[in-house]
């Protein structure tokens, strides 16, 4: 029986996943200390390495194996490649900096000031990335924007990993769940929300041609750090759900997801299920507005292809 012909970010992902688990099952039977960064970074960034093949994929016209004649795009595999560098390397390093000032400012909206720290240098280095292009085209700009997600992610997913190896000297059953469920996560995050408001910005350029910071801009990132919050403060609205249910007085740490510990001997696994329930409509509306606006954006790029074709 001859096997289906997968798209090459389908391969990455498959070989990774498996290269992982061998990998962290020889680290946890050996307890061999060299194994463990390989297994970390492995475990960070397989999910997004995959995706990140999926935008070159994208770039180049590929349709699980089929190409188009002309891709519809302004972008280049050397910028996506940069783009989830920085969006990693910089990105996180600039973002840690600046949260380290924010949160100590205001300690009690801790979410809010991580979203709002993140989302808009994750904008900053999309837009420093956007700047030799000629033209702005949605699709570009979500793509580009999710590059830039996944490597904010990669790097933030192999950290939480490391915290969570910090205390004990092997790999072990957290390390392994922190992974697999950033993992699982990867698309529905970082990714989404920059891809988002990345394909905002460059609906709204000038023409076409100039980047600017309009209103709807400042809506997207507005929606988009909305997003993020909520999301890091699915167990505060858990807990805050229960209580309100329960007829205990709810006040402002409970909810913005800095006082839900008291609650967890008793409440622990409620908490888990409804924050997880929280998390998912999160991500069904991150989703559908992608589909969405992918869609739409994709006249424009059907356009800016048939205009290079003809040689306008």
């Amino acid at each position: 029986m001859r096997l289906p012909r997968l798209p090459r970010w389908a391969w990455v992902l498959i070989i990774g996943v498996a290269m992982w688990l061998v990998t962290a099952a020889v680290a946890i039977g050996t307890h061999n200390q060299i194994i463990v960064p390989e297994t970390l970074l492995l475990g960070g960034f397989v999910v997004p390495t995959a995706l990140l093949f999926w935008i070159l994929g994208e770039l180049g016209g590929d349709r699980g194996g089929r190409r188009a004649a002309v891709p519809a795009t302004e972008l280049d595999p050397i910028r996506v490649l940069t783009a989830f560098a920085l969006g990693g390397g910089l990105g996180l390093l600039g973002s840690a900096l600046i949260e380290d000032f924010w949160t100590a400012a205001w300690p009690r909206v801790f979410f809010f000031d991580v979203a709002v720290t993140e989302e808009v240098v994750k904008l900053a280095a999309v837009w420093l990335l956007a700047l030799p292009l000629a033209v702005y085209l949605r699709r570009d700009g979500m793509l580009l924007g999710g590059a830039v997600g996944l490597g904010f992610s990669a790097f933030e997913s192999t950290g939480y990993a490391f915290n969570a190896l910090v205390g004990g000297r092997h790999i072990g059953a957290d390390v392994l769940a922190v992974q697999a469920v950033r993992g699982l996560l990867t698309p529905v995050g970082h990714a989404l929300w920059t891809a988002l408001l990345a394909g905002a910005l460059f609906a709204a350029a000038r023409n076409g041609r100039r980047l600017r910071l309009t209103w709807s801009v400042v809506g997207w990132l507005a929606l988009v750090c909305a997003l993020h919050a909520l999301w890091d403060v699915s167990r505060g609205v858990a807990a805050t759900a229960i209580a309100l249910g329960e007829g205990t007085r709810v006040n402002r740490d409970l909810l913005l997801g800095t006082g839900y510990q008291s609650m967890v001997a008793v409440h622990g696994q409620t908490i888990e299920v409804i924050s997880a329930a929280v998390q998912f409509v999160i991500a069904l509306v991150g989703v559908v507005l992608f589909v969405r606006y992918w869609r739409l954006a994709g006249g424009q790029a059907r356009s800016a292809g048939a205009a290079r074709r003809s040689g306008a």
